[in-house]
């Protein structure tokens, strides 16, 4: 070969391998630019719960997009959007001077837009400025006069409020415009007052009670029970004292057509039983005063009468003292004498004459003792004296209108009929043992001289004997 030859052979190889080379070098640039496979980003999932949730605030609204698992991969959702101006409220209030108002309803607007720079995202509220509504009833609370109930004076108040206004109630609910009605008590009547005047009366009459509220005749000086309650029935129509009684009621005063408010006025004047004087009865009481017997006589009229100072009173007792015969003791009113002691035996049906005459009294103790002296027995042993003057025991006498009347306390009867004191006289025992008439009425204290030497008569005894 020939050096052109081999010169142009050289020159051929040469090209050949720039050729190859310039081509190998196109080619890495050519993979140089071509991106990267695509990688496989998918989230493996199991449930749509291991799938992200993505909130973004978009025109003022909350988007939610809950991506979710299909075919083990997550894959994004359907978009669920929260509008925040949905939101968008009033907060009403009522706005008052006072209880009794006047009142304005108020308000104020809330918005709300959503909020991303704080976790959670939110539609947050923003508060608008307060404004003034509706003014309720501007005016003062008006009344109506006074008026009664259950004898109490009350009067009725009316003002205009809104409602509502507490603060438990929703306050987007527009409160409305109401009229308030209130009756506040003003006083209470009823309060009494006695006297000082008195006077002479009776519960209705004679025997005469109320029993709730029905006039009920019962028997004078007795007991009436008025269910379950005892009353005193009044011994007479005039026998008691009463005193006034002024009271005050819930009233309009006098019916002349104007129109007074109710107040606490004076009710008429009503009368309560403070005593009651009778009943009538007379009290007689012997005693021995220097050796005279005599007999001390009460009558109580059980009356009541006006008194020189215009007040009730009861008419005071007639007191009597008559002195009649002998008796022996100390001389003080009331003293028997020595007590003999127990009594002895009843008498001897056959009385034998005793040289110093004695017979049978009823002492101030209640005891049945012998006195010195001629007279007839006035008890038999003490049971017949128990009672006393005003004890549970009694007996007859005359009184001063010549009637005869039982009497509390142990004694003789005096008498045994209305007959018994008409009769200006009767038979009694003198100083020196004689039966004689004596001037006064009452019953015969003897029928024969014998009766006043042996001290002793023949008189009924309890067992009507």
């Amino acid at each position: 070969m020939n050096k052109k030859t081999l010169f142009l052979f050289l020159i051929l190889v040469s090209a050949v391998f720039f050729t190859v080379a310039n081509v190998k070098l196109d080619f890495q640039y050519v993979l140089a630019q071509m991106p990267p496979p695509p990688v496989d980003e998918r989230i493996p999932c199991e449930t749509d719960a291991d799938c992200p949730v993505i909130k973004q605030c978009f025109n003022n609204d909350i988007v939610t997009i809950q991506d979710k698992c299909v075919n083990g991969f997550c894959e994004a959702g359907d978009p669920e959007t929260e509008v925040c101006a949905e939101k968008n409220k009033r907060h009403w209030s009522c706005n008052c001077d006072s209880l009794e108002g006047p009142c304005q309803k108020e308000y104020y607007e809330i918005t709300y837009q959503c909020d991303d720079t704080l976790i959670p995202i939110s539609c947050r509220p923003t508060q608008g400025n307060l404004i003034k509504d509706e003014v309720c009833d501007p005016n003062p609370p008006t009344f109506i006069p006074n008026y009664c109930e259950n004898n109490k004076v009350y009067r009725e108040k009316t003002w205009g409020t809104c409602s509502p206004t507490s603060d438990d109630v929703d306050p987007s609910v527009e409160p409305d415009c109401r009229v308030v009605k209130r009756a506040d008590k003003i006083d209470d009547c009823g309060a009494c007052t006695l006297g000082p005047r008195t006077r002479c009366g009776s519960l209705g009459g004679t025997g005469v009670v109320q029993c709730g509220g029905v006039s009920v005749q019962c028997t004078a000086g007795q007991n009436y029970n008025c269910n379950g309650t005892i009353i005193q029935c009044p011994a007479s129509a005039n026998s008691m004292i009463q005193i006034e009684k002024n009271c005050t009621e819930c009233s309009t005063g006098p019916d002349d057509g104007s129109p007074d408010p109710a107040q606490c006025l004076p009710a008429a004047t009503t009368w309560v039983n403070v005593s009651d004087c009778g009943p009538e009865q007379t009290v007689i009481v012997p005693f021995c005063s220097g050796g005279i017997k005599c007999t001390f006589t009460a009558y109580y009229p059980g009356q009541c009468t006006i008194g020189a100072a215009g007040m009730a009173a009861c008419v005071p007792p007639t007191v009597s003292v008559v002195c009649d015969g002998t008796c022996s003791g100390s001389g003080d009113p009331g003293d028997p004498g020595p007590d003999p002691g127990p009594p002895g035996p009843d008498p001897d049906p056959n009385p034998r004459p005793n040289p110093r005459p004695s017979h049978l009294e009823c002492d101030i103790r209640q005891m049945c003792i012998s006195v010195a002296g001629s007279g007839y027995n006035q008890c038999q042993n003490d049971s017949n004296c128990v009672g006393g003057p005003g004890g549970p025991g009694s007996h007859n006498v005359c009184n001063l209108q010549k009637q005869c009347v039982v009497v509390a306390g142990g004694g003789a009867n005096q008498c045994s009929n209305n007959n018994d004191c008409v009769n200006n006289t009767h038979n009694a025992c003198n100083a020196q043992q004689q039966c004689v008439a004596t001037n006064g009425a009452g019953a015969d204290q003897c029928s024969s001289n014998q009766d006043c030497v042996n001290g002793s008569r023949n008189i009924c005894n309890t067992q009507q004997q």
